[in-house]
């Protein structure tokens, strides 16, 4: 039903076009589990060739009319399967920094786990299950650019101060509040979490930029064998999940509670507040 769900569908509707062209039988061939190995090694290895490249090669997927199959079979269709044949004909209407926010994900995880997650991908990781419902929210809003900071009220008269942080005198972003506002809060808390992190595994990831946050669902360590690492895997989604929320809910308390300096909670405070999150949620676990 035109490819319904198929990711890569103008790749697989191209292919299909053209094996139907062929005038000559066409076979494959199902190639054993011992076989695959190499196969796969040698896939990965053109796939990386072509992330390396300057300029990325195009495809020709013109695909021949007579041979493109369109439409659906009444008798199997289903309401559901009619929407999404709907909504999947509408044109992207992605705005500009939602399209920003995934790629810097993307590239994140690229740079992290070497593979390049789909859009559809990149959201699901969002819902995660070792996510908070709050903070799923605030992952949502922030793939979206929803949040009213930084740039969003540099377009309203009278109210550009607000889009300005008032102790390092520049825009207030999000990953200005996340990752380099010199208020007491942001540093203090990703030490913490570093520290905590080093204490079961050595390697430390590297917190760059928004993007690793907004994939830090699809965190994806292994072994030696190459083999998945649930539970390092789990506990660094808590932790990344956790000190992002803690360090944005510290930055609102500043805004809406305590306007005056005097009245922003100490060092001790704050860390005593992200060992206690992370002990319920450890202990909950």
């Amino acid at each position: 039903m035109s490819y319904l769900n198929v990711e890569h569908k103008v790749l697989f509707r191209a292919i299909a076009a053209n094996l139907r062209n062929r005038g000559a039988p066409t076979s494959f061939q199902a190639v054993p589990k011992a076989s695959r190995e190499l196969g796969t090694k040698e896939a990965l290895k053109l796939a990386e060739a072509g992330t390396q490249k300057e300029v990325l090669d195009e495809p020709d997927l013109t695909v021949i009319p007579k041979f493109n199959i369109t439409g659906a079979q009444l008798s199997v269709m289903t309401q559901k399967a009619a929407y999404q044949s709907i909504c999947d004909r509408k044109s992207d209407q992605r705005r500009r920094g939602t399209a920003q926010m995934l790629d810097s994900a993307r590239y994140e995880v690229l740079w992290t786990f070497q593979r390049i997650p789909l859009d559809g991908t990149i959201w699901n990781s969002s819902k995660n299950k070792d996510f908070s419902k709050s903070f799923r929210t605030f992952l949502w809003r922030t793939i979206h650019r929803t949040q009213k900071i930084g740039t969003y009220w540099l377009n309203i008269t009278n109210f550009e101060q607000r889009g300005i942080c008032h102790r390092c005198d520049v825009i207030e972003d999000i990953e200005h509040i996340i990752f380099s506002c010199d208020i007491p809060g942001q540093a203090i808390i990703w030490s913490a979490t570093k520290d905590l992190w080093a204490r079961k595994h050595n390697y430390w990831p590297g917190i760059r930029c928004i993007g690793s946050i907004t994939s830090c669902g699809l965190t994806d360590f292994r072994d030696e064998q190459e083999k998945p690492v649930p539970g390092a895997n789990r506990l660094y989604r808590i932790l990344i999940s956790e000190a992002t929320h803690l360090i944005w809910k510290l930055r609102n308390e500043r805004i809406f509670k305590h306007e005056s300096e005097e009245q922003w909670p100490p060092a001790t405070e704050i860390h005593n507040r992200w060992l206690a999150i992370i002990n319920a949620r450890l202990t909950l676990d």
